[in-house]
């Protein structure tokens, strides 16, 4: 009687492995130009905080009467 062993044979290995390398390709360079737009706009975040902090602050001084301005 012939007994039927579990797994994969190798063509389906290669084709999944094909399958994802093209993935990677694919999607990698997509994920890496996505990390890089993501560091620039937590900096415009940042910036623009620090304006709005000091535009608060100056308006805060104006209403207390402490500003030359």
């Amino acid at each position: 009687m012939k007994r039927h062993e579990g797994g994969f044979t190798l063509i389906e290995l290669v084709v999944v492995i094909t399958l994802l390398a093209i993935l990677a390709v694919v999607a990698l360079p997509r994920f890496f130009s996505m990390m890089g737009r993501a560091g620039i706009a937590a900096g415009e975040g940042t910036i623009g905080a620090v304006r709005i902090g000091t535009s608060l602050s100056k308006a805060n001084r104006i209403v207390q009467g402490l500003s030359d301005t």
